[in-house]
């Protein structure tokens, strides 16, 4: 596993990327975590010309990342406004090749309520879960870098993102409420905590990461193939329905399907089946008739039967006909 923080310099960040590909080519299941580039109210502290780089050459090689809301707009060049805009940005660096994408806090939940969004692709399949929690009023140093040690950490530990996430965003509210409760102590009553006073409780808070308590339960947003996947599954099944046509034609027995917006005539295997047995009924009966009358001398009677039999056949032909329509 290989986590990456802040890096302000561009040679700094090229050696980066040029050490992850080669441990990649090495180890395949290395896990390279992007935490983020490391900006507060909208405030981006790396310089501005290190946004493409980080977006168009770290990105891409991370298999997990965590922004906040800013950052994601930052990395996907999509503004956020509310959670179908979260779900585009998500699906962004997700054809980046990025396989788990969180971002780890936004204001797009309800007031008073800060939401966050979990997504992994795998196998084409994308499964992205929220969680909405109260806005707790302080400034804190340090979150991001928890987050992602604590998601990192339970995802190797149960392989089950909603299960990391759920534990991940239980952890980061009991610390975060031990250290704002800690902080407003010292400062005593009616005064704001100092940057000092606001440090993050950890060492105090270590049985809470790890065995945090289930005080949330992350909800299925949404599970869709990706569009790949989807394009995919279309071309299988045309490639299948046209193997079907092509087996089943050259035994006279066709498949109703569209292909290129234009029907193939031809019917189901129901339908052919009905018609053969009504046929070889007919000639059965047909059979029995001239049997009768050889032998028994009905000869009107078979004659009569005979003629019914006959326009039943013609009729069997002509539904065969209009079967081949058949939707």
């Amino acid at each position: 596993m290989c986590v990456f923080c802040y890096m302000g310099s561009k040679s700094f960040l090229e050696k980066v990327a040029e050490i992850i590909t080669d441990l990649k080519k090495y180890n395949p299941n290395l896990i390279y975590v992007k935490i983020h580039f490391y900006s507060k109210n909208n405030y981006v502290y790396v310089p501005q010309e290190l946004l493409p780089l980080y977006r168009d050459v770290i990105v891409p090689l991370a298999d997990i990342v965590t922004p906040n809301q800013f950052e994601a707009e930052k990395l996907s060049g999509i503004s956020i406004n509310n959670q179908d805009d979260a779900l585009k940005a998500i699906e962004c660096l997700h054809t980046k090749g990025v396989k788990v994408v969180v971002i780890s806090s936004s204001d797009i939940g309800k007031e008073g309520n800060m939401l966050t969004l979990a997504s992994t692709a795998k196998n084409g399949v994308r499964e992205c879960y929220k969680i909405e929690f109260p806005m707790l009023d302080g400034r804190f140093v340090g979150t991001g870098d928890l987050f992602a040690a604590c998601l990192l950490g339970w995802i190797h530990k149960s392989n089950s993102i909603k299960d990391a996430f759920e534990k991940t965003l239980s952890t980061m509210q009991s610390v975060i409420k031990r250290t704002l409760e800690h902080a407003q102590k010292l400062a005593g009553p009616g005064n704001k905590p100092t940057p000092a006073q606001m440090e993050l409780r950890l060492v105090q808070s270590k049985s809470d990461i790890e065995n945090p308590k289930d005080t949330f339960k992350a909800q299925l947003n949404r599970k869709t193939l990706s569009q790949s996947a989807q394009n995919q599954a279309a071309t299988s099944l045309r490639n299948q329905l046209s193997g079907l046509e092509n087996r089943h034609s050259s035994s006279g027995l066709l498949l109703d399907i569209t292909r290129g917006g234009k029907r193939v005539r031809g019917c189901t295997y129901a339908q052919v089946t009905c018609a053969f047995i009504l046929i070889l009924v007919i000639m059965v009966t047909s059979a029995m008739m001239r049997y009768l009358e050889r032998e028994s001398g009905f000869k009107a009677i078979s004659t009569h039967s005979v003629v019914l039999m006959h326009n039943s056949l013609n009729t069997s032909r002509g539904n065969m006909t209009h079967l081949s329509n058949f939707p």
